[in-house]
């Protein structure tokens, strides 16, 4: 999730076709264009994770949110969908999410 890019976020019919085409599957839309109607992630081949490209239709609330979340920020087309905080060109740390995450568990009181 962390190296997700702006581009990766698919809300047009042409994005999601043009995705699906350059992951190998360009006859999706047309048997599965109702799964499409909101748009998709493009899961890009990472090295943790070679299981190839992925386009993953997205629901109406996720979609919904994804556009809050875009409302409130610049985001260039191949910048990182959750930027560092002292440099929007790279990608948020993992490490940095593990820390808010064991804090906000110790927040909550499930540590």
């Amino acid at each position: 999730v962390l190296r997700l890019r702006r581009s990766d976020v698919l809300l047009t019919p042409r994005q999601v076709t043009g995705a699906l085409e350059e992951a190998g599957n360009p006859d999706v839309p047309v048997s599965f264009g109702p799964y499409f109607l909101y748009g998709a992630i493009y899961w890009r081949e990472t090295k943790v994770e070679e299981v190839g490209h992925r386009v993953i239709p997205i629901s109406q609330r996720v979609r919904r949110a994804i556009e809050e979340y875009l409302g409130r920020g610049n985001f260039a087309d191949g910048s990182p969908l959750f930027p560092a905080q002292t440099n929007s060109a790279a990608a948020l740390s993992h490490f940095t999410v593990s820390d808010w995450l064991a804090k906000a568990e110790e927040v909550a009181g499930l540590t």
